[in-house]
């Protein structure tokens, strides 16, 4: 047993990690585009002062079908490029110094997540 970094071969990192990291950086982007979307996607939250004073009618209370359209084109985008990375990921995984990513699997998992929700509670009320 020897020490491993010693007989390293590699100087840099190569293109496979250099996409690796493209991919997780372009999700986690999708995922913030996708929060400005939900933004402008969900119901307006009624203030209790409006409910008091009787004027809840004034705000919105429906998804906006444009928007929530985007959102979920926006978080499959998400999930695409996460499982993308957690696969080329699995597949690099040969080295002690090598190590999971484990952020793309929790961003992987609030992206199919909301996607469910979407389908399964918003859609229906188009």
């Amino acid at each position: 047993m020897g020490n491993f970094t010693e007989n390293d071969r590699r100087k840099r990192s190569d293109w496979v990690n250099r996409l690796l990291t493209i991919a997780s950086v372009i999700a986690w982007l999708s995922l913030i585009l996708a929060l400005i979307w939900f933004h402008y996607a969900r119901p307006d939250l009624i203030p209790g002062y409006a409910t008091y004073k009787g004027i809840e009618d004034k705000f919105r209370d429906e998804w906006l079908e444009n928007w929530t359209n985007a959102l979920t084109l926006q978080l499959l985008i998400c999930s695409v490029f996460s499982l993308t990375a957690i696969i080329s990921n699995l597949n690099r995984l040969r080295r002690k110094e090598d190590h999971f990513h484990a952020s793309l699997v929790m961003l992987a998992l609030i992206s199919f997540a909301a996607v469910l929700y979407l389908l399964l509670v918003v859609y229906p009320q188009f």
